[in-house]
């Protein structure tokens, strides 16, 4: 028989079969004078069994190194007890997932951010479209600093900004800076005034001052990136503003 029967009689496509040829699980038969593979029963009972090695989970080299080992060799033991802990892990993987989704039903947003942050998202979702895309931009790029890192400063700032009124005052600042325009230069002056006077006040320095510092400058200025790439002109030299501020006062705030 052909590829093509073998194909159809086997319930596998030809670009499999030849993907087993190419990984030698499968002996590529000798081709007749006409130049076609010619396939027999013994090719197609293999593949039968490869195919029921890989419904259990068995992957294609190792079901392929099963069929060729003797009766009874202790390695499929072994390669049964790996497979099987590989379906657990996976199992477990799976699991997990599952209860990550479900968490993030229950605060009604996507798992678009790490499992201990989801809490945190009704705080973004409260906020205008623009500001809720732009919030969770910055908190998903933060979080993965913090992953890379080893820190939690993420989660620190998310609690404080968590506060009912610094949620509020925030969420206010962060609207008049998303939807500022080009060419207010009104707006923009008194945004950095207001902002400088938010960041700079007690309750928000209390859990911004202990996180100077400790953001490696190269991820830092990653965000500065971003702010520069999505930003328009008035909203960048809020930035710019705000930090000249904080560096003429002996200090950064990010």
């Amino acid at each position: 028989m052909r590829s093509a029967e073998l194909a159809r009689l086997t319930g596998v496509s030809v670009r499999a079969l030849r993907h087993y040829h190419q990984l030698g699980v499968l002996a590529e038969p000798e081709r007749s004078a006409n130049g076609y593979r010619e396939y027999t029963v013994r090719e197609l009972v293999r593949v039968l069994r490869l195919k029921n090695l890989q419904a259990a989970g068995i992957s294609l080299e190792a079901a392929a190194a099963m069929l060729d080992a003797a009766p009874g060799d202790r390695s499929q033991d072994e390669l049964l007890d790996e497979v099987d802990q590989d379906l657990q892990n996976r199992i477990a993987e799976l699991q997990a997932q599952r209860a990550l989704i479900a968490q993030a039903r229950a605060f009604g947003t996507a798992p678009d951010l790490p499992a201990d942050l989801l809490h945190y998202a009704p705080l973004l979702v409260g906020a205008s479209p623009l500001l809720a895309r732009t919030s969770r931009d910055e908190v998903a790029y933060l979080a993965h600093v913090d992953r890379v890192t080893g820190s939690d400063l993420t989660r620190t700032l998310m609690e404080g900004f968590s506060e009912l009124s610094v949620h509020q005052r925030l969420t206010e600042l962060s609207e008049r800076l998303v939807h500022l325009q080009e060419g207010d230069e009104e707006g923009v002056a008194a945004l950095i005034d207001d902002l400088y006077a938010f960041s700079s006040s007690p309750e928000v320095l209390a859990f911004t001052a202990p996180m100077e510092g400790r953001i490696d400058d190269s991820w830092a200025a990653l965000i500065n990136v971003y702010y520069r790439d999505t930003m328009n002109p008035a909203q960048a030299a809020v930035i710019a503003g705000l930090e000249q501020r904080f560096s003429a006062a002996g200090g950064t705030q990010g």
